[in-house]
């Protein structure tokens, strides 16, 4: 028993010995622990150089199906992508497609990096019923390197969550997206669609 209170003891004074010694260590690994949880939180263009594939998604959450949808913008390295899903079977409304040239893919990394997107704690958001859906998805492959939801977890220091995706956009994709409703309400598409 002695021994064992012994070996305690001079547990306890050789980790005062160190913390007493290396305070300031201490406070450095706090720090870059905190840093690195920061950069973690941040969507950087350093995240963004890496990634394969930047999806935006929304969706106008829990309505009647018929007026449902769900657009997808995808952004490759050369291509970029739009989707329309909507109606009562989720059916895809409109597909488009369009090169995009290195100088403009870097242009909208720029634009992406500086809107300042941060993920936060959750606002609760996420368990309101019939709330719609904007979020952002970064991947490498299928490695998710960032990813939330503007309405639920995260910050966006400048406009909104889609404004960097515009600029690569085409006439027909911008004005597909906004006005998705107009889009599955239609038979076809562009015939029975005044586009632009």
């Amino acid at each position: 028993m002695r021994r064992f209170f012994f070996l305690a003891c001079l547990m306890l004074c050789i980790t005062l010995s160190v913390w007493s010694q290396k305070p300031n260590q201490l406070g450095k690994i706090a720090q870059s622990l905190s840093t690195y949880t920061q950069n973690k939180s941040k969507l950087t263009l350093a995240i963004l150089g890496r990634a394969t594939t930047i999806s935006y998604y929304c969706g106008n959450g829990s309505v009647a199906p018929d007026y449902h949808y769900d657009y997808y913008i995808s952004i490759m390295p050369n291509n970029v992508n739009v989707t329309i899903y909507g109606g009562y079977n989720g059916e895809v409304k409109f597909n488009e497609n369009r090169h995009i040239s290195q100088a403009e893919y870097k242009q909208f990394l720029n634009k992406l990096a500086n809107q300042n997107i941060c993920k936060i704690p959750s606002n609760g958001n996420e368990y309101l019923c019939g709330a719609g859906a904007s979020d952002i998805t970064v991947k490498v492959k299928q490695q998710v390197l960032f990813e939330g939801d503007e309405y639920v977890n995260l910050s966006i220091g400048k406009g909104k969550l889609v404004d960097s995706f515009m600029s690569l956009l085409t006439e027909t994709m911008e004005w597909a997206i906004q006005n998705p409703d107009k889009i599955i309400s239609q038979s076809a598409f562009p015939m029975d669609v005044d586009v632009p």
